[in-house]
């Protein structure tokens, strides 16, 4: 990614052994086909995998453990850009139609990878919260159901999150399927 970014990657390898937290780099993370999403989502999808987060630090980025002792690391706040860049896919999404030419029957990702090939936006499944909330391993095997017809993509998103405990957050390049907050 050095090389594809122009940006320098250092891994803070003493925070990681100081938390007793394997480095990302010798951790296996799922990471989809995401075709037009941000080098920021990219970090975020596959280090929220790894327990790590990253910073800024002058030209690298630093690949830090998701805690510090007792208090919790975060990623580095969305930018106004960013957040503008949600406002309009919100916007843009919400006048979108998906076809369903025939009732459709099985897994989750189908039926996303679907979609997204249809209007051209990445949607994610993000397993790894769902494997937080609720200890699911394989939520895009998940089987949904959707009856043929057009209708717009929030509703059909709100119909197939239903299915599997789940909802849908739209960032600016992307949308991602978590599970339900818990409200306990």
């Amino acid at each position: 990614m050095e090389d594809r970014y122009e940006i320098k990657f250092v891994v803070d390898r003493p925070a990681f052994a100081k938390e007793k937290i394997q480095e990302p780099g010798s951790r296996a993370a799922q990471i989809p086909k995401l075709p037009g999403v941000s080098l920021d989502t990219m970090l975020r999808l596959l280090l929220e995998q790894t327990d790590a987060v990253f910073e800024i630090r002058g030209q690298q980025i630093v690949i830090l453990p998701n805690r510090d002792g007792t208090k919790r690391r975060s990623f580095p706040p969305y930018t106004q850009a960013q957040l503008a860049a949600r406002k309009t896919m919100r916007e843009k999404i919400a006048k979108l139609q998906i076809k369903v030419y025939k009732d459709f029957d099985g897994e989750l990702k189908d039926i996303l990878e679907g979609m997204s090939d249809q209007h051209g936006v990445s949607i994610i499944i993000d397993a790894a919260e769902f494997r937080r909330a609720r200890k699911v391993d394989a939520v895009g095997q998940s089987r949904v159901k959707l009856k043929s017809g057009t209708l717009p993509v929030p509703q059909a998103l709100d119909k197939i999150t239903g299915q599997i405990k789940g909802r849908y957050e739209i960032y600016g390049d992307h949308i991602r399927i978590l599970p339900i907050r818990d409200e306990s």
